[in-house]
């Protein structure tokens, strides 16, 4: 790909590869960017240039072109080129690396650990808390479509480690004067909007539930900052 500047008010870019100006074009198409197409050219205009400098990542010529086949966006192609990602990766994690991409709090971490398995984790940047952990045989890949659209999908979005202590302080803090054991139970989290949450705890034997409304807790620190309402806090 290279760019040139032609008729002191357009730029002329080359793309000769046809999966990546099937996905340029379509790009301009979706962001209403005004061009002229013929060949593998595209005449863009001037005040243009600044947004398709952006569409188009650093070494986009260097990127594999197997990439533009599964509606890869441009940022992703960027974070597919500076993670190093195999073709085989990509066609696997395609969703999830969109995903990654799309969230600059996020990382996405694929990890071998022999010859036959690998290790996939998406963590936060800032906490290293894990929030998704699959070790797969790459085989088997193709299972792991479904786990990662639940995990892309999902409301609720908080690590191992913060869940730990979101259990902590609610055994601790909140449930303290009850006499029952919270071994017995298995919590489940519940986003009613943006920060306020209900925290359900299960008994795994009655199937008996208590549930804590109106949560506010921070989902990339665990740590809980008010439960409860006016009407109380304890729903059974």
């Amino acid at each position: 790909m290279f760019k040139i500047y032609f008729l002191l008010k357009s730029f002329l870019y080359f793309i000769p590869t046809t999966n990546k100006k099937r996905w340029f074009l379509n790009e301009l198409v979706e962001n209403n960017i005004e061009f002229k197409h013929f060949l593998g050219f595209f005449l863009i205009k001037e005040e243009d240039k600044e947004f398709v400098d952006y569409l188009l990542p650093k070494d986009f010529f260097l990127i594999r072109d197997v990439f533009f086949k599964d509606s890869i966006t441009s940022q992703s192609l960027q974070y597919i080129y500076e993670k190093a990602f195999s073709k085989e990766e990509v066609i696997v994690f395609s969703d999830l690396i969109n995903y990654i991409a799309e969230n600059g709090d996020l990382d996405l971490l694929i990890n071998y650990q022999n010859s036959n398995q690998c290790e996939c984790r998406v963590i936060y940047k800032d906490t290293r808390d894990i929030l998704f952990l699959k070790v797969f045989n790459f085989k088997n890949a193709e299972s792991l479509k479904e786990e990662i659209n639940d995990f892309i999908c999902s409301d609720v979005k908080i690590g191992q480690d913060a869940f730990e202590k979101i259990k902590k302080d609610i055994f601790n803090h909140y449930l303290s004067g009850f006499a029952i054991n919270f071994n017995d139970y298995s919590v489940n989290i519940i986003k009613n909007s943006e920060d306020d949450f209900s925290i359900v705890l299960e008994n795994e034997a009655s199937f008996k539930k208590i549930i804590i409304n109106h949560a506010k807790l921070n989902e990339k620190t665990g740590i809980i900052s008010f439960a409860g309402n006016e009407n109380g806090v304890l729903y059974f």
